[in-house]
């Protein structure tokens, strides 16, 4: 106990974490050290939910003898909850001391903590504290550097609740100021987070937010737009408009408004329909042949998995079989004379490198294998497009999509990218969402093969490297025999194929072709969560893949 007793004040933050891990490093028997590394990394309601009593915390007397003020205001809020009837005596302590904190090091983190602090116990505060409070937030708010329009909202919406009508009073000017100046700047992303501070507290209604979203987000589309190279592919622009339009959607009137933006709307598809045409004439010479197949299986399956609303689609997504990847009709590749010539097959760049080589019949089989993945793609695109014309989700929803879906397949520190790559296509982003997902997909695929016991990497050697996602995917299609990991494999990681990981990886992509791909990531991702306990079943546990 004496170490931490002797933590000196002004150690805060990062470095007062670092310090009790050095303290550990020197003392590594030391349960007390344990008690303050979890007291000063872990949020304190998770602390007192998912602890048993603690002799140590929960005896006070011990605070007269802590000089660093961090740890005396966490221990003060952890006995705060953990004791309702001596929150009186610790939580106001604990909030002025954070505040304190923040004045010495300018954080507002410690501000933004000592706001919901004093916003959930209000009234163990005497008026003068309050307005010495609100003070101290509403000139720090003002000081906030114009590129921090996120922090500005949430220390906002903690003041509001201090004092609403001083807040509207404040703060209306100044926020209509520094929207203009950021849209003038072309950050509409800092314009939408202080156009919803705008809503929070209340200087705008509903409807009145939903017209201002819509603007903003119509600006973002016009923006990119101008600023598109010729015949090159952005396919954020339509993304922008079509959550303009939803904004407008349940609102009268603004029909002058509404026409605008499904003119862009129309046209931009337009647009996505020429490219995604293109990337399907990618695949072979024989180009009517390879459409029409395209365009006559991916409508047999719309036909059978029909969309009427987002819930119908999102139902048909998760729902649409991974077996179609393997077990639907293909021969489009026909054989053609020229095999009888040939014993090989090359794939070439754009700079005419050769990036791979196969066997005529395993050319063929992946030339099978792109056909009904680009079929999949056109069904999975236009079931995508119908869901959207209905609403717009936020991570809140995908977060709950997740949980109620049992995703054993994600690690809980690794659960907020899947939410923000899964989110992002949602909302039409699939760029995002494939730089997020992909290499989220192969550490899950470790930690699932580790849980198995059964070894992915090279324990034979030296350096004991990971093996590489083909290597995991091989181990996981003699493990599982699932197709999923076979058409992974051709998908990701075949140089042959498209070799969607590795491109990606090395920046090979175009940004059209990354979408196209993008969303394809997605939908496998969304499947895997969805089907774990089918995909995931083992015959081979244990076995040694070194």
């Amino acid at each position: 106990m004496q170490k931490i007793q002797d933590i000196a004040d002004n150690c805060y933050g990062s470095s007062l974490k670092q310090l009790l891990y050095n303290l550990k490093s020197d003392h590594p028997d030391s349960n007390v050290i344990d008690v303050f590394i979890r007291l000063c990394y872990e949020n304190i309601n998770n602390y007192n939910s998912q602890s048993a009593s603690n002799e140590l915390l929960d005896n006070s007397s011990a605070l007269v003898n802590i000089k660093n003020k961090e740890v005396s205001a966490r221990w003060r809020e952890y006995l705060a909850f953990k004791f309702p009837n001596k929150k009186k005596e610790h939580l106001p302590i604990a909030a002025f001391l954070y505040l304190d904190i923040f004045r010495f090091n300018n954080d507002p983190y410690y501000l933004l903590h000592t706001l919901k602090l004093v916003r959930a116990t209000k009234a163990l505060f005497k008026e003068n504290e309050l307005l010495n409070i609100y003070e101290i937030a509403k000139h720090t708010i003002f000081d906030i550097n114009i590129s921090q329009p996120f922090l500005i909202k949430e220390i906002l919406i903690q003041l509001f609740s201090l004092n609403p009508k001083q807040v509207q009073e404040d703060f209306n000017a100044f926020l209509n100021d520094r929207i203009e100046t950021l849209q003038i700047a072309d950050d509409f992303t800092g314009a939408y987070h202080l156009l919803s501070a705008l809503k929070e507290i209340k200087l705008i209604s509903v409807t009145e937010s939903k017209i201002k979203f819509a603007g903003n987000y119509e600006k973002n589309g016009d923006y990119h737009s101008r600023n598109k190279v010729p015949n090159s592919f952005s396919p954020t622009i339509l993304s922008y408009y079509k959550n303009a339009s939803r904004e407008l959607k349940s609102i009268n009137g603004e029909d002058d408004f509404k026409n605008r933006l499904h003119a862009k709307i129309i046209a931009e598809q337009k647009e996505h329909a020429k490219m995604h045409l293109a990337v399907a004439k990618h695949y072979s010479d024989h180009n009517n042949q390879i459409e029409n197949f395209i365009n006559d299986q991916s409508k047999s399956w719309l036909s059978i998995l029909v969309t009427y609303d987002f819930r119908s689609g999102l139902n048909n997504l998760l729902s649409f079989p991974l077996s179609f990847l393997n077990n639907a009709e293909k021969n489009i590749a026909d054989n053609s004379f020229l095999s009888q010539f040939f014993d090989g097959a090359v794939k070439q760049d754009h700079r005419g490198k050769i990036v791979g080589k196969t066997t005529l019949e395993l050319y063929f089989q992946i030339l099978d294998r792109g056909f009904i993945r680009e079929s999949v793609i056109a069904f999975i695109r236009e079931t995508k497009w119908r869901m959207d014309e209905e609403k717009k989700i936020d991570k809140n929803y995908v977060r709950m999509l997740l949980e109620n879906s049992n995703p054993l397949f994600i690690l809980h520190d690794r659960k907020a990218i899947f939410v923000n790559g899964i989110f992002a296509g949602f909302n039409n982003d699939f760029i995002t969402a494939a730089h997020l997902l992909i290499p989220q997909l192969e550490n899950s695929f470790k930690q699932i093969l580790e849980s198995k016991n059964i070894i992915s990497f090279k324990i034979d050697e030296e350096v004991q490297h990971d093996k590489t996602l083909g290597g995991i995917l091989d181990i996981l299609i003699e493990s599982t025999q699932h197709d999923v990991f076979h058409e992974l494999k051709d998908f990701l990681t075949e140089n042959s194929s498209v070799n969607f990981r590795n491109e990606l990886s090395h920046g090979n992509l175009s940004p059209f072709i990354i979408e196209h791909y993008g969303i394809y990531v997605w939908w496998l991702t969304l499947k895997i969560i969805y089907d774990y306990n089918e995909i995931f079943k083992f015959d081979n546990c244990g076995k040694d893949h070194s």
